[in-house]
Protein backbone atom coordinates (compact mmCIF):
# COMPACT_ATOMS: atom_id res chain seq x y z
CA UNK A 1 0.00 0.00 0.00
CA UNK A 2 1.11 3.53 -1.15
CA UNK A 3 1.39 6.13 1.29
CA UNK A 4 0.48 9.87 0.28
CA UNK A 5 3.48 11.99 0.73
CA UNK A 6 3.50 15.54 0.40
CA UNK A 7 5.55 17.24 -2.73
CA UNK A 8 8.86 16.89 -2.49
CA UNK A 9 11.69 19.73 -3.24
CA UNK A 10 11.93 18.72 -6.89
CA UNK A 11 7.79 19.28 -7.43
CA UNK A 12 7.54 22.74 -5.49
CA UNK A 13 10.47 24.13 -7.17
CA UNK A 14 9.22 23.22 -10.50
CA UNK A 15 5.86 24.99 -9.50
CA UNK A 16 7.25 28.24 -8.94
CA UNK A 17 8.99 28.48 -12.09
CA UNK A 18 10.02 32.19 -13.08
CA UNK A 19 9.10 31.77 -16.58
CA UNK A 20 5.53 30.24 -16.04
CA UNK A 21 4.80 32.41 -13.55
CA UNK A 22 5.81 35.78 -15.31
CA UNK A 23 3.62 34.15 -18.00
CA UNK A 24 0.28 33.59 -16.21
CA UNK A 25 1.15 36.86 -15.02
CA UNK A 26 1.02 38.80 -18.25
CA UNK A 27 -1.72 36.45 -19.46
CA UNK A 28 -4.01 37.71 -16.29
CA UNK A 29 -3.06 41.55 -17.24
CA UNK A 30 -3.61 41.46 -20.66
CA UNK A 31 -7.47 40.06 -19.88
CA UNK A 32 -8.11 42.88 -16.89
CA UNK A 33 -7.01 45.13 -19.53
CA UNK A 34 -9.41 43.72 -22.93
CA UNK A 35 -12.15 43.81 -19.38
CA UNK A 36 -11.40 47.43 -18.61
CA UNK A 37 -11.29 48.67 -21.85
CA UNK A 38 -14.38 46.86 -22.83
CA UNK A 39 -16.56 48.46 -19.62
CA UNK A 40 -15.32 51.87 -19.98
CA UNK A 41 -16.20 51.49 -23.87
CA UNK A 42 -19.27 50.45 -22.60
CA UNK A 43 -20.05 52.91 -19.75
CA UNK A 44 -18.77 55.68 -22.00
CA UNK A 45 -21.58 54.81 -24.75
CA UNK A 46 -24.13 54.57 -22.04
CA UNK A 47 -23.06 58.20 -20.76
CA UNK A 48 -23.31 59.47 -24.47
CA UNK A 49 -27.04 58.07 -24.46
CA UNK A 50 -28.37 59.34 -21.52
CA UNK A 51 -26.55 62.21 -22.17
CA UNK A 52 -28.75 62.74 -25.63
CA UNK A 53 -31.96 61.43 -23.61
CA UNK A 54 -31.60 64.21 -21.49
CA UNK A 55 -31.05 66.64 -23.90
CA UNK A 56 -33.93 65.52 -25.55
CA UNK A 57 -36.37 66.09 -22.43
CA UNK A 58 -34.75 69.29 -21.67
CA UNK A 59 -35.56 70.63 -25.24
CA UNK A 60 -39.02 68.92 -25.13
CA UNK A 61 -39.65 71.04 -21.52
CA UNK A 62 -38.67 73.94 -23.05
CA UNK A 63 -40.82 73.39 -25.92
CA UNK A 64 -43.70 73.21 -23.89
CA UNK A 65 -43.04 75.93 -21.27
CA UNK A 66 -42.64 78.08 -24.74
CA UNK A 67 -46.00 77.12 -26.30
CA UNK A 68 -47.57 77.87 -23.19
CA UNK A 69 -45.84 81.04 -23.09
CA UNK A 70 -46.61 82.02 -26.20
CA UNK A 71 -50.69 80.90 -26.14
CA UNK A 72 -50.65 82.89 -23.15
CA UNK A 73 -49.44 86.52 -25.30
CA UNK A 74 -51.65 85.70 -28.05
CA UNK A 75 -54.63 85.81 -25.64
CA UNK A 76 -53.40 89.04 -24.68
CA UNK A 77 -52.91 90.61 -27.41
CA UNK A 78 -49.26 90.94 -28.53
CA UNK A 79 -47.74 91.49 -31.50
CA UNK A 80 -45.36 88.28 -33.19
CA UNK A 81 -42.40 90.82 -32.42
CA UNK A 82 -43.26 91.28 -28.91
CA UNK A 83 -43.93 87.60 -28.17
CA UNK A 84 -40.68 86.51 -29.94
CA UNK A 85 -39.07 89.01 -27.46
CA UNK A 86 -40.60 87.76 -24.47
CA UNK A 87 -40.73 84.59 -25.27
CA UNK A 88 -37.14 84.52 -26.01
CA UNK A 89 -36.25 86.23 -23.11
CA UNK A 90 -38.26 84.18 -20.88
CA UNK A 91 -36.96 80.98 -22.16
CA UNK A 92 -34.69 79.34 -24.04
CA UNK A 93 -36.98 78.98 -26.99
CA UNK A 94 -36.56 81.49 -29.98
CA UNK A 95 -39.76 81.66 -31.72
CA UNK A 96 -38.98 82.20 -35.73
CA UNK A 97 -39.31 85.28 -37.75
CA UNK A 98 -41.53 83.83 -40.14
CA UNK A 99 -44.30 82.06 -37.71
CA UNK A 100 -46.92 84.80 -36.46
CA UNK A 101 -49.49 82.53 -35.11
CA UNK A 102 -49.71 79.84 -32.32
CA UNK A 103 -46.53 76.82 -31.85
CA UNK A 104 -48.01 73.96 -33.72
CA UNK A 105 -44.76 71.91 -34.35
CA UNK A 106 -41.49 71.96 -32.91
CA UNK A 107 -40.45 73.07 -36.15
CA UNK A 108 -41.49 76.10 -35.59
CA UNK A 109 -38.74 77.35 -32.61
CA UNK A 110 -35.49 76.97 -31.74
CA UNK A 111 -33.93 75.62 -28.67
CA UNK A 112 -31.18 77.63 -27.49
CA UNK A 113 -28.05 75.59 -26.80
Amino acid sequence: MERLQPPGWAELICSLNPLQQAREYLKDRHERKKDHNWRSSSERDRAQISNQILKVKAAKEAFGAARELNELLIELNMTPEERRRIVGEQTSVQLLPNVDHKITAESDVRVAK
